[in-house]
């Protein structure tokens, strides 16, 4: 797996910090321009089919397996809590799966990397 950075800490903050960030800030945008016309689970449905999508421009199969995930970020949004209060749960459920995706990523990749 060819990474853009080669440092671990920069792909840590970039994977954990920021892309779950902006990524969630993107997700939030597209649940409230969806939840003017459609019930919050469909807006949220809605939202998380264009994100995977987005990923999809990648790999298509990368597209397939973010939808589960970005549907789970979405939901916080749709329990009708406050639009900060969702920001911060997605987006910390965002950075924790990340987290857990880079660190089982560099176990496959370079099992002797770990150690």
């Amino acid at each position: 797996m060819d990474r853009l950075w080669t440092s671990p800490g920069v792909d840590l903050v970039l994977d954990v910090i920021v892309a779950p960030l902006l990524e969630t800030a993107l997700l939030l945008a597209l649940f409230g321009a969806l939840s003017l016309r459609l019930r919050p689970l469909a807006a949220a449905v809605g939202s998380a089919l264009v994100m995977a999508g987005l990923h999809a421009v990648v790999w298509w199969g990368w597209g397939l397996i973010a939808l589960l995930p970005f549907l789970a970020f979405s939901l916080p949004m749709a329990a009708r809590i406050r639009p900060g209060r969702a920001f911060l749960v997605s987006a910390a459920m965002h950075g924790f799966h990340n987290l857990y995706v880079l660190l089982l990523s560099e176990l496959v990749v370079r099992p002797g990397a770990a150690g």
